[in-house]
């Protein structure tokens, strides 16, 4: 079972190879309108480099997701990849005043400046679509399909994708698989085992369901404990399992 259409898993990979393709073009035509002369386009190109690089290593060592691969350092190789064949890109028409070392600082700064932009946009990108502290049953599925496209890795995000599934089918084979793979991600255990406890729920399995959601309550608090945080006793009980096993009443237990 795929975790993820094809479409979405190829959507940072497609992303990625555009930045690689797409951005020394454009880069190259910001700073010939801002230096003018060839020999200083080449140090503005060099300046904007490690700009450029840094955006590519930031945009694509991650885009390889878990539906093509399982050890996300993996995706180092394909980041190399993208950073070199931008690189090659940008500074390729000026290699000849590259080699000549008739180094200039003005260019290169203004290089510097302008290939920072990307680079801070990806960073910019990557912060505002994180879930954070957001409670995973209640994120919204659009929002939660646009962090893995940035960031198909975060388990997080996968995980919401699991609730997300579950609320269109209470049973959903997706919403399990899903689940499984965030925990293999590194997702927080309490709300992995509060996924499953409500899918088991309704398959009407309520003993192991109540299991599930003990181990749940215990990861909650262990995480809570390591976390130096306050543990929030309001915790609310999945309507599931409150509808299916009527769990919030003890002398239902079976």
């Amino acid at each position: 079972m795929s975790l993820l259409p094809l479409d979405e898993a190829l959507a940072p990979i497609a992303a990625a190879c555009a930045l690689a393709f797409g951005l020394p073009p454009l880069l190259r035509a910001i700073l010939a309108r801002v230096v003018g002369s060839e020999e200083a386009l080449a140090n503005a190109c060099l300046g904007a480099s490690f700009g450029l690089a840094t955006c590519l290593a930031l945009a694509s060592h991650h885009a390889i997701g878990p539906t093509f691969l399982r050890a996300p350092t993996a995706g180092w190789a394909f980041a190399a990849l993208t950073v070199t064949a931008s690189l090659v890109t940008l500074l390729w028409p000026c290699a000849h005043w590259v080699r000549r070392r008739t180094w200039a600082a003005s260019p290169l700064l203004v290089g510097l400046l302008v290939g920072a932009i990307p680079a801070a946009l990806t960073v910019a990108v990557a912060r505002s679509t994180a879930l954070g502290e957001t409670r995973l049953i209640s994120v919204d599925e659009g929002r939660a399909w646009w962090r893995v496209r940035v960031d198909p890795w975060d388990p997080s995000a996968l995980l919401a994708l699991a609730w997300a599934a579950q609320r269109r089918d209470e049973t959903s084979s997706l919403a399990a698989a899903r689940a499984a793979e965030a925990e293999r991600l590194g997702a927080r255990l309490s709300e992995v085992r509060t996924l499953q406890a409500t899918l088991t729920a309704a398959q009407g399995r309520c003993d192991e369901a109540r299991r599930l959601f003990d181990e749940a309550l215990r990861a909650r608090a262990r995480e809570a404990l390591e976390a130096g945080e306050p543990l929030d006793l309001s915790y609310p009980l999945p309507e599931t399992l409150v509808r299916r096993c009527e769990l919030a009443n003890p002398s239902a237990r079976e």
